[in-house]
């Protein structure tokens, strides 16, 4: 009986000293993870004045893109989202592909072209000293009805299949460069459906999370929507001056972002080795 209770006290002082060694560890990762929160807070008006100062960023995309110094007949001159990116210190290079799609065509080679050829096979962007690459276009793909493909898919001739490989592209020739993934911004056009639009939004957010690409959903976070759309946008789909400032504070947003995360885990990692 004295053994039977010995047996039964050791029992609880071990599964004591257990709960308690290991909401040791749970207070532990707690602290640390509110430490380097409470690092990045501390430092987050430093970063946000001087983080993209020094850095070099390309964006890329279709006609929107296409736009920044450029100049429409019978448009005021459009400042170009790229404005807000210069004016925090920062170089920018632009390559927008006027009409572009993601997706490759039978005619790529004409006057519509297509992102994918331009970047992958004729290699007309040097990408190797880049800090951050902006991907934004699609509208084309959607209002030309071009194939979507899967997530999955290395076919140039659908759109997702084309991401896919413009991706693996970057990566390939600068490794260390940080993506960020934007989907189109809202269309009054008729042959861009809401629906149509989601389930292409669906598919990139899926796709982003699969290649690890930062994703940002210009669709439904910009104030650019159907009652908005006659004062941003000066045809029903371009940005006026206006709409690209919106669309370039939300850029400029997801960069601070995306360093704020890389600053935390940096930090996360110096508490583990300090423990």
């Amino acid at each position: 009986m004295v053994k039977k209770c010995l047996r039964k006290n050791k029992y609880i002082v071990t599964s004591v000293i257990g709960v308690f060694l290991l909401s040791l560890f749970v207070v532990e990762l707690f602290i640390n993870k509110n430490e380097a929160e409470d690092y990045v807070e501390t430092n987050n008006q430093e970063t946000n004045i001087s983080s993209m100062n020094d850095m070099s960023i390309l964006t890329l995309g279709d006609f929107i893109t296409w736009l920044d110094g450029n100049k429409v007949s019978g448009v005021e001159s459009i400042v170009g989202y790229q404005q807000v990116l210069r004016e925090t210190g920062a170089t920018v290079f632009s390559y927008g592909v006027y009409g572009g799609t993601y997706s490759q065509k039978p005619n790529s080679s004409g006057k519509i072209k297509s992102i994918y050829q331009e970047i992958v096979i004729n290699k007309t962007v040097n990408f190797s000293n880049l800090d951050t690459i902006i991907l934004f276009g699609g509208t084309n793909d959607i209002g030309m009805n071009m194939p979507l493909g899967s997530i999955d898919s290395q076919d140039s001739y659908t759109t997702l299949g084309a991401i896919n490989l413009i991706i693996d592209y970057l990566r390939l020739n600068n490794p260390n460069a940080d993506l960020i993934l934007c989907n189109p911004i809202y269309s009054a056009r008729e042959n861009r459906l809401p629906a149509v639009m989601e389930q292409f939004i669906s598919d990139l957010e899926k796709l982003s999370e699969k290649k690890n690409v930062y994703f940002v959903d210009m669709y439904n976070d910009l104030e650019i929507y159907e009652s908005s759309a006659n004062v941003l946008l000066y045809d029903g789909l371009h940005p006026n001056n206006f709409g690209m400032e919106i669309i370039g504070n939300k850029i400029k947003e997801s960069i601070d972002e995306v360093i704020r995360m890389k600053i935390l885990d940096r930090k996360l990692v110096e508490l583990e080795n300090i423990n």
